[in-house]
């Protein structure tokens, strides 16, 4: 009767180790019936989560959504990663809807809006790009994804025809890939160039 719970147990285990294919293994073992439904959300969340990280995006979601069906301590956070799942697989809205029901939640303020910057970028919402993407670099001055504002931000100010702001941006794209010992694009390379030029 306990075999359940201790495949269960060895699954999470695995998973906060980072071995995911261990993790899934032991998972596919249990029979969720047979665990109290105050833990079978658990059991859906390390689950959903380890498929995420083999990026199964679709299979995922499968145990993420499970978990959203019943409030419990695992739901912002099956929320946040059904978000990136939608992301990933480029369904805008549902991760909108995802990504917005978390972003006041503390371990969230700080990464959900690159993910909307991210989605209005990729639908063409130039203009709420450049005010999102400025607002949060002057939130969040120090974050380890502002790289990503700046490049945005630089090609849009290219695109625009305001290269002070495009060198302006792409400087500080480089400088931040450059310290995070990161490949830089060589079309953003190209960019500051020409910008520099203009």
């Amino acid at each position: 009767p306990y075999s359940d719970e201790i495949h269960l147990m060895e699954g999470v285990l695995h998973a906060e180790k980072e071995k995911y294919k261990q993790a899934i293994k032991a998972f596919s073992k249990i029979n969720a019936k047979n665990l109290s439904r105050a833990t079978q959300p658990m059991l859906h969340f390390y689950w959903g989560y380890a498929l995420l990280k083999q990026e199964n995006y679709e299979k995922a979601l499968s145990y993420l959504l499970r978990v959203k069906q019943k409030e419990s301590l695992y739901t912002p956070h099956a929320r946040y990663y059904a978000g990136y799942c939608y992301y990933c697989t480029k369904d805008f809205q549902n991760a909108l809807t995802e990504f917005l029901s978390v972003q006041h939640l503390a371990g969230y303020q700080q990464i959900v809006p690159y993910y909307l910057i991210q989605i209005d970028y990729a639908q063409g919402n130039y203009e709420q790009v450049y005010e999102r993407a400025n607002q949060l670099l002057d939130t969040f001055p120090d974050n380890k994804h502002n790289y990503e504002l700046h490049r945005m931000l630089g090609e849009m100010y290219y695109t625009d025809s305001v290269y002070t702001d495009a060198v302006r941006h792409l400087e500080s794209y480089y400088e931040l890939r450059q310290t995070a010992q990161k490949e830089i694009l060589r079309n953003d390379m190209y960019l500051l160039g020409l910008s520099h030029y203009m």
